[in-house]
């Protein structure tokens, strides 16, 4: 997919991003860092699956994030995805503080490819740092 569909793809989540990206606790701009983290993770398709077993917009794995009376499916719904992954981002910001070490755990930071995750990640921001 081309860079400029791939955006395009992504801002059709926005409104569910404007909706939960203010539930970070990070003192910045969340919506941007929401926006990256879908292009990066799944391009903007809410049915992607990784080969991990990642679902959705963010790519969440539901037996780490799923709680009680939930279903991995849910994880397919746009605003319940982006509402998930706030509350990690949250919590990983909670933890590390700084975007670039929330990213590289976001990712897993035991991956070796994180750094290039990080990388991919900071490009995809300068997308959508205007956005609020």
């Amino acid at each position: 997919m081309l860079p400029t569909a791939v955006k395009l793809n992504v801002l059709r989540c926005l409104p569910e991003v404007q909706e939960h990206a203010g539930t970070i606790k990070s003192n910045k701009n969340n919506t941007p860092i929401v926006l990256a983290t879908i292009h990066i993770e799944s391009a903007g398709d809410s049915n992607a699956v990784s080969k991990t077993g990642a679902l959705g917009l963010m790519q969440i794995k539901p037996e780490l994030w799923i709680r009680a009376g939930e279903t991995a499916d849910m994880l397919f719904d746009p605003s319940f995805n982006v509402k998930r992954g706030c509350h990690i981002l949250n919590w990983l910001y909670s933890k590390y503080g700084n975007t670039s070490d929330v990213m590289a755990n976001y990712y897993g930071k035991t991956n070796k490819d994180w750094e290039k995750y990080v990388i991919k990640f900071w490009k995809a921001w300068n997308l959508y740092k205007d956005l609020k």
